[in-house]
């Protein structure tokens, strides 16, 4: 998997890219939101439209992520996912733990609804 990180106004936006399933990929995802914690960053945007697969152990990262993130202040929110992943997080019910928007637009103004 790939991950790229750029700014979206003041919130990082991580788009991933490739197969989110094995434990490399899994430790170097949870390093990069870690490292984002720890320089200060406490909204996450994790643009998902590039992610072809997603398995037990992406799903695992993707709740571990939120959970370091919502313990240190912050928020994520999952954009543009893929059919097949959006399916999978409504057939496991995590779609209702996520925040889940179509657009960086959209998040952006879910962001400022909520400050």
């Amino acid at each position: 998997m790939e991950i790229r990180q750029r700014l979206v106004g003041s919130v990082v936006c991580l788009d991933l890219q490739g197969r989110l399933i094995s434990v490399d990929d899994d430790n170097a995802f949870k390093d990069k939101v870690n490292s984002l914690l720890f320089q200060g960053h406490r909204t996450i945007f994790l643009n998902l439209e590039g992610v072809t697969h997603v398995d037990t152990l992406g799903l695992s990262a993707l709740i571990a992520i939120r959970h370091a993130v919502i313990s240190s202040g912050g928020s994520v929110t999952l954009l543009k996912l893929p059919t097949r992943v959006q399916s999978l997080l409504v057939v496991t019910r995590l779609v209702t733990v996520f925040d889940v928007c179509d657009s960086e637009d959209e998040a952006l103004n879910t962001q400022s609804l909520e400050a």
